[in-house]
């Protein structure tokens, strides 16, 4: 999906992650320099999974009522409860699997963008985003192509796992932005493995490697914290240029 075109050479694509959709209208104020394209494949949400707790339970209790065994009892709400965050975690594995196919056909989708082959290409990626750049990094060969930086954004890629040969693939810097309090990223499957819940170490490399903090301008919401992941995406155009130099080359000065 073609967003918009600004001064520039680079092709920057956008590949948004779990809970979100591709937003071109806010990825459009981000004005980052050259032609912005958004990846739009399906990534699941919180909803779907939480909607199939919510049921799991309403059963539950039902059934319960009808055994005369009254309301639940206060010990087992904990357990409970627990069984949501299992569901999440569970769609969450289920839509992780997804992104190594989406990754595996990110190439052929990026062949198709006119000179894709004769100008610098940026890929940003949030949450599950973030596993479909590791993936197309590692499965496929992007040497006819100037890839030049990947921004990831709450990722959900692994922490330990091919970092130096995804280095290999592209001339740029990685750039991660990260938070130990994403709450999302602690109860999916890879847990604190994630680069979005720490910094991205790559021995012999850290001069191309850009751990940026952001904890602290993320949402603080006890009452949401799922939002603390979501604030990537959703307020991109504010929180990328705290993250991505090329991003504040615009974005900072064009108040118009």
């Amino acid at each position: 999906m073609r967003v918009e075109e600004n001064p520039g050479d680079a092709i920057n694509i956008f590949i948004h992650g779990y809970t979100s959709d591709p937003c071109p209208e806010q990825l459009a104020r981000l004005r980052v320099p050259g032609v912005t394209y958004a990846l739009d494949w399906k990534a699941g949400s919180w909803k779907h999974s939480v909607a199939g707790g919510f049921f799991y339970l309403a059963g539950k209790t039902a059934y319960r009522i009808k055994r005369a065994s009254a309301i639940l009892a206060p010990s087992t709400i904990p357990v409970e409860f627990a069984i949501l965050t299992a569901a999440q975690a569970g769609h969450f594995r289920a839509m992780l699997s997804r992104t190594r196919k989406v990754g595996r056909d990110l190439l052929r989708h990026v062949a198709a963008i006119p000179d894709a082959k004769s100008r610098p290409i940026n890929l940003i990626g949030h949450s599950l985003g973030a596993m479909v750049i590791h993936t197309t990094l590692l499965r496929q060969n992007w040497k006819r192509y100037d890839l030049n930086d990947c921004v990831f954004l709450g990722g959900a890629a692994p922490f330990r796992v091919g970092w130096l040969d995804c280095l290999k693939q592209h001339r740029g810097r990685i750039y991660n932005g990260y938070s130990a309090k994403d709450m999302v990223l602690m109860v999916a499957p890879m847990a604190s493995k994630c680069i979005g819940r720490r910094e991205l170490m790559v021995e012999g490399q850290q001069d191309r490697v850009v751990n940026v903090d952001c904890s602290q301008f993320l949402s603080q919401s006890k009452l949401k914290p799922i939002d603390h992941h979501t604030d990537y995406w959703s307020k991109i155009d504010k929180v990328l240029p705290m993250i991505w130099p090329n991003a504040s080359e615009v974005s900072h000065g064009s108040n118009e």
